[in-house]
């Protein structure tokens, strides 16, 4: 038997699922929207960003981020955001 690939299998799951961030709507000014931006441009990967806008009514307007704000789903990334934008901007992650 002859190998000409392999894949060394690690003990890491790769999350690929898209990252969604809530943020109420009356909060999002341009200082925040620099903030985000940056910390996304620091966490590189393959995850879809997506930007949920709630207004007071709970009403959401879903934004998707183009492929330049792609992320790695990973603590230090969800860190920074709920520092940023508090604990409850990632409801699922």
């Amino acid at each position: 038997m002859r190998a000409t690939e392999f894949e060394i299998p690690t003990l890491e799951s790769v999350d690929e699922r898209p990252l969604i961030v809530v943020i109420p709507r009356k909060v999002l000014d341009k200082g925040h929207v620099a903030q985000l931006s940056d910390i996304l441009s620091r966490h590189p990967g393959c995850c879809e960003v997506r930007l949920a806008l709630v207004d007071d009514t709970g009403k959401a307007q879903v934004l998707t981020f183009g492929d330049r704000f792609r992320v790695k789903r990973d603590t230090s990334l969800f860190a920074e955001m709920k520092i940023v934008f508090g604990s409850s901007c990632l409801p699922s992650a």
